[in-house]
């Protein structure tokens, strides 16, 4: 502890990572935490003309306009029932930002790079070029999904519900 009860901020191991989790239908996923600049209440994003089916629309964030994109449809999930309420992550990498909308966001869980499972050749009906690996959450499975080539493809994934 630092003078006046302040707690020091613990750099994490360099053998470790950090995923924020996140649930879309009964499934868990991760994105790497640097990644993540914010986790903002989700709001219908306006249309663009003719986006790829996972392409919900923009939104205008702190004076900037960001591409949203859901990643319910982008994993072939169908739409949840009344009442759900998403919200959207605000994700920055290699330049580019953008709005991810998903189910809930649970928690930030430290991740052990030992502990980390290699990507499977399919997992949720998601292909491994498409998974960085595979974490444990209270016994469940979190994938942790490679952002940019998930995101980037505009290819047809299949998940099964």
């Amino acid at each position: 502890m630092l003078r006046g009860g302040a707690r020091a901020k613990v750099a994490p191991e360099p053998d470790s990572l950090q995923l924020l989790a996140v649930t879309v239908g009964k499934r868990l996923f991760g994105f790497d935490i640097h990644e993540v600049k914010e986790i903002a209440p989700y709001r219908a994003p306006a249309g663009t003309p003719r986006p790829p089916n996972f392409v919900e629309g923009i939104v205008e964030h702190k004076g900037r306009l960001l591409p949203v994109l859901s990643l319910r449809r982008r994993l072939g999930l169908s739409e949840p029932g009344p009442g759900t309420r998403p919200v959207l992550l605000l994700l920055a990498w290699e330049g580019v930002s953008l709005g991810i909308s998903v189910d809930a966001a649970t928690q930030v869980m430290g991740v052990r790079v030992d502990e980390l499972l290699p990507a499977p050749p399919q997992i949720f009906g998601i292909r491994a070029e498409y998974v960085r690996g595979v974490a444990k959450l209270g016994g469940r499975p979190v994938v942790w999904l490679a952002t940019s080539r998930l995101l980037a493809s505009a290819e047809p994934i299949t998940m099964v519900e």
